[in-house]
């Protein structure tokens, strides 16, 4: 179990039940978690002035509008601190950029971008490095088949969200739907009203739409970004290369991770390696441990487990960039 820093039992307890449900009312938020509702309000209040809540997020399935995601993993040459700042803002600023970190290890910065394709992406990001490609030391890529995230309350009752499932199924949608889309990625917890007023449609409306857009899964779920630094919590991304799975053997990893508390992400890839893993943990013991579950599990299968730190885990997070 995570154990955040300097975090009591409640604040845990609020931090858990929004991360598998953002858009969960005060009342509902106070009910769940034990507290009346003025309580549980300026609860998240503090947690947000503190730093804690940075963001409150949508999960979305790209795959929905015909996108893949693929990541890419830069060894800069500049000890600059300037050209550094340089390149992170040139990447933040692309919107087809999706996710952003600096990293530890051998990399310096790892970032995912959203295609339609192989050759979509390699133009995509040749003109993204037009301006620091002289500051590339070396590059590695991956495509994503499959990418979940977890809540980190652990109820059986509370499925995975699907950020990326390959199931390209092109669902239709209008501009008032991406509208909708837009919005609850700025903030997942807008509000039905606010969304009436900014959209200038009636909230019965938005309501039905919004929940059409979960119905088709285009909407996997609502959760929080934390700010895990102030949580005293370091993140780490597992590069693991494995011989070829069979189905069993794939779905015991799959469920493996959605076990654990804490792995909030995990992907299948396309890579010099096979999956890609988030974990977090408190201190070293906490993930040779983890380590140690992943070796057990995958026996011989195992060829290699490639640890980074992570030092800035959300330099950007944005699910959908041009998509809308």
């Amino acid at each position: 179990m995570i154990k955040y820093k300097d975090i009591d039992k409640k604040d845990k307890r609020i931090l858990d039940a929004l991360q598998c449900n953002s858009r969960m009312s005060y009342s509902d938020l106070a009910k769940d978690v034990g507290l009346v509702r003025e309580t549980a309000y300026y609860r998240v209040l503090s947690l947000e002035k503190r730093g804690i809540i940075r963001k409150y997020v949508s999960f979305i399935d790209i795959s929905k509008f015909g996108l893949s995601i693929y990541c890419v993993f830069l060894n800069l040459s500049t000890s600059s601190v300037d050209a550094r700042k340089k390149i992170i803002a040139r990447i933040r600023s692309d919107p087809n950029v999706t996710w952003a970190a600096s990293v530890g290890s051998y990399y310096d910065l790892v970032f995912a971008i959203q295609a339609t394709d192989a050759r979509h992406f390699k133009t995509t990001y040749a003109d993204l490095c037009e301006g620091f490609k002289e500051h590339i030391h070396e590059e590695r890529f991956s495509q994503r088949v499959r990418l979940e995230a977890n809540p980190i309350d652990k109820n059986p009752q509370k499925n995975t969200r699907m950020i990326y499932s390959g199931m390209d199924s092109h669902p239709e949608i209008d501009d008032l739907d991406k509208g909708i889309l837009k919005r609850i990625m700025e903030d997942s917890r807008v509000s039905i009203l606010q969304l009436s007023d900014l959209l200038k449609r009636p909230g019965s409306t938005i309501k039905a739409r919004l929940k059409r857009l979960e119905m088709l899964g285009i909407i996997q779920g609502y959760g929080i970004l934390l700010d895990y630094e102030r949580l005293g919590v370091q993140v780490y991304q597992l590069l693991i290369t494995t011989t070829s799975l069979n189905r069993e053997e794939s779905r015991m990893l799959h469920s493996y991770c959605r076990s654990i508390e804490n792995i909030p992400f995990y992907a299948e890839t396309i890579a010099p390696w096979s999956f890609e893993i988030t974990v977090l943990v408190e201190d070293n013991t906490n993930l040779q441990s983890i380590l140690n579950d992943l070796k057990e599990r995958l026996g011989s299968r195992l060829k290699a487990i490639e640890v980074i730190p992570t030092f800035d885990y959300y330099l950007k997070y944005q699910s959908l960039g041009k998509a809308v």
